[in-house]
This record gives structure tokens, sequence and C-alpha cells, in this order.
């Protein structure tokens, strides 16, 4: 649903084999590539020159490490890691790991982050409404640990700010998480629930007056999904460009706004403060990121 179709569409890669211990997926996925049951055979029996993660998470590390020691460049799809503490490792790896934070590459979000005032408090909501994910075949991620770390990373991109402090509150279906940002940038709120049609929403507000608003999804899109009649993803164009950026950082040109190891751990470390705030009584979490 995501990569498959990226790739089909990016202009500067090419995917050249897929790699799943479950042929009938890798034949599904991209029938047109060979076929490996592991990263190690897809190393060493293809001409890949990077590498793509999307594994359950609890792999991320391991594969990208792997790649690594090939001399290999990967992108690191998100959660980069299960914890703050796994995701440091990714620092210590070279070539540096990349992580796939595609949200940066939606047109509308740029043009949202371009009319953010580059200083002074800023108050940003962000909403993430879904009924479920991608239909992965190792089962969902945790709320959290899915959707965490694509909010928090946009809340540092848009407004250049890392989070100084969060809390969060679960519910059946859903979480809300408060943030404070450092450098003076203000607030941010993050509503994120599993029981509506997909949407999105970013709104970001200096003074009290709405500087850029950004919307996707919604009812009607919920509707056509249910019916079948759904276009393709509408992440497949974000995950176009990044694939396109993530392949010129490789050949060492500008990939400019592709996720470094550093972002997936400040990601990671505001993921574990919500968890600890969620998991007592919803109290303000410091977001420690420095290893």
């Amino acid at each position: 649903m995501g990569y498959a179709p990226a790739f089909r569409r990016a202009q500067s890669v090419r995917l050249v084999a897929v790699a799943d211990p479950n042929r009938d997926r890798w034949r599904a996925v991209a029938p047109e590539a060979p076929g490996f049951e592991s990263t190690g055979e897809l190393i060493e029996g293809s001409e890949a020159e990077a590498i793509v993660v999307a594994t359950p998470v609890d792999r991320h590390v391991e594969v990208a490490t792997e790649a690594a020691e090939a001399g290999l460049t990967a992108l690191v799809e998100k959660p980069p890691a299960s914890s703050a503490q796994e995701a440091a490792r990714l620092l210590e790896l070279e070539p540096a790991p990349s992580i796939a934070f595609n949200r940066r590459f939606d047109g509308a979000l740029r043009e949202l982050r371009g009319r953010v005032p580059p200083a002074g408090p800023l108050e940003l909501q962000l909403i993430f409404d879904r009924r479920g994910a991608w239909g992965s075949y190792s089962g969902d991620d945790p709320l959290l640990l899915d959707t965490g770390p694509h909010a928090f990373d946009l809340v540092r991109w848009l407004t250049g700010a890392d989070v100084a402090r969060l809390r969060a509150r679960e519910s059946r279906h859903g979480a809300s998480i408060e943030l404070e940002l450092e450098e003076g940038r203000g607030t941010a709120h993050i509503d994120m629930r599993t029981n509506r049609p997909y949407r999105e929403v970013a709104e970001v507000r200096s003074d009290g007056t709405v500087v850029g608003r950004h919307a996707a999804g919604g009812a009607l899109q919920g509707v056509l999904a249910r019916l079948g009649r759904a276009p393709e993803s509408p992440l497949v164009p974000s995950l176009t460009r990044q694939l396109d950026a993530f392949a010129a950082s490789v050949r060492g040109e500008s990939g400019q706004d592709v996720g470094t190891a550093r972002d997936g751990l400040a990601a990671m470390a505001a993921v574990d403060a919500a968890r600890t705030s969620a998991s007592g009584a919803a109290d303000w979490q410091p977001v420690r990121s420095s290893r």
C-alpha cells in the first residue's frame, strides 16, 4: 500500500530486490524484483546500494546494523526502535541511517511550515484519527508507538524546537498529549483516536491568530474506503518524495528534510515520556533525548 507504489513513481531510485521470510508476501509486493528470505541474502545476491527497513519494529535496529556493516545506508521506517535506548544504537552506525518521517514530504505540510514564524511562541494543534493502520502482517503497534513518533517529529519539524516536557492521557480509543517546547516556542497539543475515519489536521497559531492549517482525509474518504472505492493511500506521494530525497542523500547530494537518527532518538524520547505519563497520573514528564 505504501512503498511498492512509491517505488514505481520515484524518479531517482529503483527497487532491485525484496527480502521477506514469507515468499508469498515478497512476490505480491514486487513480482518484478528478485526476492530473498533474509537481509543477508539480499545484500549478498543483489545490486542494492541502500535498504528500506520496513520490518516489525523489534527488528529495525538489527536490520539497520546488518546493512551498515555491509556498507549500505538504511532508511528505517518509524518507529525507529521500541524505545529511546534502542534508538540511540542507530547513532553509532556508519553509514548513518535515515529515519522515514514521510510527513515532512507532504506538500501541504511543507507549505504550512513555510508560514510558521521563525521565532516567538506558537500554539500547535495536531489531530490523527484512524480506524486502523496498514493492516500489517505482524499486527499493529500500540498507538503511542505507532502514531506517536510521526506526531512528535512533526512538532519538532514544524516549530524548529525540541520538546521540553509533556503529559499524556490514554483512553480506550485514543490519547491526548500536551507539550511544552524549548526556546520559548510555546505549546503543542496532540489528539490521536482509533475509532474514527482517517483524518489528519495540523493548525498553527501565533499571537492567537491562525497562521496556517492543513487537513487531510475525513468522513467522505472513510465511506469510500468501506465501499472499496478509495484511491491509493494518501501517503504514497509523500513516500515517493521521501525516496527521491533519500536517494539524493545516499549519492552525497542534499537530502533536505530526510529524518536523521538523532531525529528518531528525539521522537522516541518523547514516546517514552508519554508512556510514563500515561501509565501514571498523567503528570508532566521531561523529555530527554540526549544520550
